[in-house]
């Protein structure tokens, strides 16, 4: 039993038997320290009194005492005195329960910062590669701390009690990324620059409200190569500088610079050989060939910037999206008084007919709506692209009708269409909610169309107000077309001056003929944009659009609105064009969009390339564009996602935000030629070793990392076509057999580097520590040697660090156990194991 005397208490330590540890596993010490003392609590002084009135209390008990003997009190002096006593008494709890909150609230928080501090040491003595950056992290839920983030995985949230109190402790493990602001957080998926951050919350609660105390601290690759060479120089475009020009090495992208106004840049970089890449949105890339730099050297690169040449896309956005009205006839002949309504459905679905899907209505003279007569369906649908017969007889001119209705029913036997009147037809749901419409008339001769029938003005018929028998309204295919004709009447502008025209050649049309339409209904306020990466977009506010500013060459338009979307090919060779490209909505969807370009080192495209935002994918185009509809929300975009094409490696954008029928264009990667290297970790050349950090690195250079699965295997993906070492990354007192092996990565190999056998592996030896046959609930110094350790343990500094001796130490949890992970071997290595904690009189 050894024991120290500290802050006035004492200090308690006992030594655990010698635990004997083979390598991987698990050795379990009871520390039983005695019991602490607990703390004898005195009482306040004052009791909230003043020292004034502390001096005059004797007094006025010797006044009130001597009254007493006088006499004794009034009923009015008793009241007076039990107020006096009563407030004093509410001045005593009052204060003492005020005091009571501020040393409970300085318990807690001096607690939880004590906390916070052991695990953000605890985690700096973990070695830089077993240190593992949270990959899936969750955010706090807790309402009044902000909403920070943890990890529930490598690191998992603790409970513990420590005086009583509940507390909450979480950790997040951040790589950190080197920009031109300086190092900034980055994605688990940014190449590793040798820095991470480590970040520990400690949360609890004070009634209903959350309290946290945080902890920040940073933790450096032993091996890092700090840049000892540097990369200048200009960019100019037409003999001018250019700005914003971004230039990258392309061997590892976290080296980047973007220039100034003057259009110069600086890189800073470790000596070796490197190729740079200069970007600019409307330029094409340019990229510098093979640059070796050696260590102190300022090397100058320059890149000239060829701007894009632009041009223009004007069309209209179409949809179609409901039946409509492609023409009306009031009278065959005059010997044949058949009047006959046909219908065209543009759609790419077909569409039921019946009395419970539609209803066709007419529109009198006095504006007075009615429904046509019973009609008999011979034919219950119209198909995609295709007519609908409905006439006054089963047979029209020898067309036969899809379906027919009596016209004598009609009030007045004038039938449902009039021939010597202003007039209209309506088609509406089964609701009675309105599809289309047509009326006519001639306003300037006094015979205004019903206004319950318009569609915009209504149509004027020329020097008339009536259809004359053998006349008849026909819906146009296109803006100004001159029917019939063999496209589909879809036009529907909703004017319908403009949209039909009145002529003789009667050529009614059923089921049995379809046509294609070439237009529809404008698409008032659809969204317009091309996947050129250099325009922006645009929203057609009457359906009718103008893009500017969009790259020569072959792309693709397209666009959306509402819940519809469609596409069109656009090929724009001469600068300065303009180019006329409708686009016909045909998709449903209520996504945003996600567009961009892959290419490869050298800035050509690289085609069927999968890019993927969090689960919805799709594949780039010959030229390297894509595009993906993906719903509202923050994403990581990733092109080519877990090496799908080996052959390249992969590249991830997070943070890109979607908007419900937005475009988020600008969405590059650019990707090397790669392959990968995978192998095995054992503990004795058979047996897998799972959890072994495994580091590719090319010179001083980290190019990627893997960690051996439960059976071993690992594979470092990712890896640009080149010479590599791999090397495992070992605890102290490990060794790695081979310790390191040299592999070349070529274009979509799998390169196998081996087995490494690892020896001399950690293990652990846990425990409890008790006091009074009770766990200690506070934290438990735990310390393990192989050597003999004083009592205290000795001071940490460079001496001990450096030293001989090695020490390896841990606090014990709120419910007394303790796990310490300490080197193992074969034969196994016997340790001493010791615990301090101290307590109060």
């Amino acid at each position: 039993m050894l024991g120290k005397r500290s802050l006035g208490g004492r200090a308690e330590a006992r030594k655990a038997s010698d635990g004997i540890l083979d390598e991987g596993t698990v050795c379990r010490a009871s520390l039983t320290p005695p019991q602490a003392a607990l703390p004898r609590l005195q009482p306040e002084e004052g009791f909230g009194m003043s020292s004034r009135q502390w001096r005059r209390f004797p007094a006025i008990c010797s006044r009130l005492s001597a009254r007493a003997h006088r006499g004794g009190f009034s009923q009015i002096e008793l009241l007076l005195s039990l107020l006096v006593v009563s407030i004093g008494v509410l001045v005593c709890v009052s204060a003492f329960s005020g005091l009571s909150r501020g040393a409970y609230v300085s318990k807690t928080r001096t607690i939880a910062t004590n906390l916070v501090q052991q695990k953000v040491e605890s985690l700096k003595h973990i070695s830089y590669h077993r240190l593992l950056v949270t990959t899936a992290p969750v955010t706090a839920p807790e309402s009044n701390v902000g909403g920070f983030s943890y990890d529930t995985g490598y690191y998992a949230p603790e409970a513990l009690t420590m005086g009583g109190i509940a507390f909450n402790r979480r950790v997040l493990i951040t790589r950190i990324k080197q920009t031109d602001a300086g190092l900034v957080d980055g994605s688990w998926t940014d190449p590793d620059i040798g820095i991470k951050k480590i970040a520990v919350f400690v949360l609890w609660q004070e009634g209903s409200v959350w309290r946290k105390v945080d902890l920040q601290n940073y933790l450096e690759n032993p091996n890092r190569q700090a840049p000892n060479a540097t990369f200048e120089g200009s960019v100019t475009s037409g003999g001018s500088p250019l700005a914003d020009v971004r230039v990258v090495v392309q061997q590892n992208p976290s080296w980047a610079s973007t220039t100034g106004i003057t259009g110069t840049y600086r890189l800073n970089v470790t000596s070796g050989t490197y190729t740079l890449q200069a970007s600019k949105t409307g330029y094409f890339p340019q990229t510098s060939g093979s640059q070796t730099i050696t260590s102190g050297q300022t090397k100058t690169v320059n890149f000239t910037l060829v701007i894009k040449g632009l041009g223009t896309a004007v069309g209209v956005v179409w949809k179609r999206d409901h039946l409509v009205i492609s023409e009306v006839c009031a009278q065959w002949s005059n010997s044949d008084s058949t009047e006959y309504i046909e219908l065209y459905n543009p759609t790419t679905a077909p569409f039921t007919l019946s009395d419970a899907a539609i209803k066709l209505k007419y529109i009198r003279d006095d504006n007075m709506v009615s429904t046509f007569p019973p009609i008999t369906w011979v034919n219950g649908s119209i198909p995609s692209r295709g007519f609908f017969l409905i006439a006054s007889s089963p047979v029209v001119n020898g067309v036969t009708a899809d379906a027919y209705y009596d016209a004598s029913l009609v009030s007045g036997g004038a039938g449902a269409i009039h021939h010597d009147k202003e007039w209209g037809c309506a088609l509406t749901n089964a609701f009675d909610v309105w599809i289309d419409s047509v009326a006519w008339g001639n306003v300037g001769l006094g015979h205004a169309p019903p206004p319950a029938g318009q569609e915009g003005q209504g149509y004027q018929i020329p020097g008339n107000w009536k259809l004359n028998p053998g006349e008849c309204l026909e819906r146009r295919s296109y803006p100004g077309a001159t029917p019939p004709d063999a496209n589909g009447n879809a036009f529907d502008s909703n004017a319908n001056e403009n949209d039909f025209v009145k002529h003789t050649s009667l050529n009614p049309q059923n089921t049995t003929l379809t046509e294609n339409p070439t237009s529809g209904t404008p698409a008032a306020g659809a969204l317009v944009f091309a996947d050129d990466g250099l325009s922006s977009f645009v929203t057609a506010t009457t359906g009718y659009f103008q893009l500017p500013s969009i790259a020569t060459g072959t792309w693709t338009l397209s666009a959306s609105a509402g819940t519809l979307y469609g596409q069109a090919p656009l090929t724009l060779l001469t600068p300065g064009a303009s180019i006329v490209q409708d686009i016909i909505l045909t998709s449903t969807t209520t996504n945003g969009y996600i567009s961009g370009r892959v290419t490869l080192t050298g800035g050509s495209g690289l085609a069927s390339i999968v890019v993927d935002a969090e689960g919805t994918s799709t594949t780039t185009d010959p030229n390297g564009y894509y595009r993906l509809a993906k719903n509202s929300g923050v994403y990581t975009v990733t092109a080519n996602p877990n090496n799908t094409n080996g052959t390249y490696t992969i590249q991830s954008l997070a943070g890109v935000t979607v908007s419900e029928g937005l475009l988020t264009p600008n969405i590059d990667f650019t990707l090397s030629q790669g392959g990968r290297l995978s192998g095995m970790v054992t503990s004795n050349g058979s047996d897998p070793l799972p959890g072994i950090t495994v580091s590719v690195q090319q010179g001083a250079l980290e190019r990627g990392t893997a960690i051996s699965a439960l059976d071993g295997q690992f594979t470092v993906q990712n890896l640009a076509v080149g010479n590599y070492t791999v090397v495992p990354q070992l605890e102290t007192g490990e060794t790695a057999s081979p310790a390191s092996v040299n592999a070349t990565v070529t274009s979509g190999s799998t390169i196998s580097v081996g087995t490494f056998t690892v020896t001399g592996g950690v293990g652990r030896i846990t425990g409890f520590v008790t006091g009074g046959g009770a766990p200690i609930t506070i934290g438990v110094l735990v310390v393990a040697s192989t050597a003999t350790v004083s009592s205290p343990p000795p001071t940490l500094s460079s001496a001990t660090v450096s030293g001989p001796v090695t020490y390896y130490g841990v606090s014990s949890l709120s419910d007394g156990t303790y796990t310490l992970a300490v080197p193992g071997g074969s034969p196994p290595i016997p340790y001493n194991v010791y615990a301090w904690y101290t307590t109060w009189n």
